[in-house]
């Protein structure tokens, strides 16, 4: 054996040696802290002994250490006790860390299921939904036509997030019932959610009543808007890949026609482009994801909204926005980026080139409310489409008086002529050298454009 053979092997055995003491070391520092929590599950106070239980569930996440196992079943009976007896905040705490325990609470949370008591059951449902087992089918199925609503909503949340095949066609029925009959609207979104996790793809048109039913209630759009944008990311992700996977080959017939005809119903584009206009951050977030998931099928709608000049102006200036970002690469999964491009540079191009044209031809007194943030997402897509013909509609744009919309122009013929080659890039290069406006910003492009 060779000397630096011989030294790097010296080496390689002194760092094992050095991993295996630091393994026994923090195992032994580990069953120390268990033991310095171990009192707490027994105090008076139900807030201390859920600490102790929380802190030991922490530990257990973290290292997964053996030395835990014997606290095992009195943590888990803390817990359960505390969702018995304990207040709406304790209770929830409660549930979270009796989930993380995962197969090891399954007992306790299946006896939970079956209380008398609505809230016990509520938070035992919640728990399962948050860390589901195979084991609680049983138990599910039968809450699922529980009295109170929100366990029937988190049990299907549960038996939605069972790996497929674990459920049969009789389970399935019971959702299927769920989705289209049950009283309650938030619970018809969860059952839809579920069917589509389990690869029944016409769970989806349930989701699509209620997003764009215009009585429904706030929290019950949210809601399908949340489901909705789920259900979208699955099944565009890869959809043959998708309901390939289902258990039943039944399940995934005429799939793709149910999912073109819910991405193309123009009831639903305009109930979803509708809420661009709510003031609330949540409805406002749901609804831009919802229709970013959506891709080329809802950009027609887009279109219709900037081209409408008698539209909210909030809309157009989100409509212009989501454009904008279906055609950027780096805002877009490439999976979304590819699906949606060809339709952006096909109908939403010619419209974005006519509005900039207008608008120029136009005093700003007659422009349409929020024109001036619609025309700087009209400049930004046109910097990740345009071509050489775009480069002379900005260039007026480059001297706007309006810093926001010069600034922008020069940025998007900046754009425009990193793609371009030959004549057509030292036009591009002229147009932002005889700017007389915004040097800082025309010397930055023109450096970017020479590299």
């Amino acid at each position: 054996m060779s000397r630096p053979t011989a030294i790097a092997l010296v080496f390689l055995f002194a760092a094992a040696g050095a991993g295996v003491a630091g393994i026994v070391w923090r195992r032994a520092e580990i069953a120390s802290e268990a033991a310095g929590l171990r009192p707490g599950l027994d105090a008076a106070d139900v807030g201390a002994r859920l600490e102790a239980a929380e802190a030991i569930t922490r530990l257990r996440a973290r290292w997964l250490a053996p030395e835990l196992a014997d606290l095992r079943p009195l943590v888990v009976k803390r817990l359960a006790d505390t969702i018995v007896d304990g207040d709406v905040e304790t209770r929830a705490r409660a549930a979270e860390a009796l989930a993380a325990w995962g197969p090891d609470a399954t007992d306790a949370i299946v006896e939970l299921l079956g209380s008398d008591d609505d809230q016990v059951r509520i938070h035992a449902a919640w728990a399962c939904s948050l860390a589901p087992g195979p084991a609680t089918i049983p138990t599910l199925r039968d809450r699922v036509k529980d009295g109170r609503p929100e366990v029937r909503s988190y049990a299907l949340d549960a038996l939605g997030r069972m790996p497929m095949p674990r459920l049969d066609e009789e389970a399935i029925a019971d959702m299927i019932f769920r989705a289209w009959k049950d009283p309650v609207p938030l619970v018809q979104n969860a059952a839809a959610e579920a069917l589509v996790r389990q690869g029944v793809i016409t769970g989806l048109p349930i989701l699509a009543k209620n997003v764009k039913d215009p009585l429904a209630r706030f929290w019950v759009r949210y809601d399908a808007y949340r489901r909705l944008r789920g259900c979208f990311a699955r099944a565009n992700k890869s959809l043959p890949d998708y309901v390939a996977s289902a258990p039943v080959p039944t399940r995934s017939k005429q799939a793709d026609a149910v999912l073109e005809a819910v991405f193309s119903d123009r009831d639903l584009q305009r109930g979803i482009v509708d809420q661009l206009q709510v003031f609330k951050n949540q409805i406002m977030t749901a609804t831009k994801w919802t229709v970013f998931f959506m891709g080329r099928h809802i950009v027609p709608e887009l279109v219709a909204r900037i081209r409408a000049e008698e539209s909210n102006g909030t809309v157009r200036k989100h409509a212009a926005e989501l454009l904008a970002d279906l055609s950027d690469p780096a805002l877009a999964r490439p999976d979304f980026y590819r699906n949606a491009r060809p339709t952006v540079e096909q109908i939403a191009l010619p419209a974005l080139r006519d509005e900039l044209t207008r608008r120029a031809e136009q005093p700003r007194a007659a422009w349409p409310p929020n024109e001036s943030n619609v025309l700087l997402d009209v400049m930004r897509a046109l910097g990740h489409l345009g071509d050489a013909s775009d480069v002379a509609r900005l260039t007026p744009w480059m001297s706007s008086p309006d810093a926001d919309l010069s600034i922008r122009a020069i940025t998007a013929v900046a754009r425009i002529g990193e793609r371009l080659d030959g004549p057509a890039a030292i036009d591009a290069l002229r147009a932002l050298d005889a700017t007389g406006e915004r040097a800082t910003e025309r010397d930055a492009a023109i450096t970017r454009l020479t590299r």
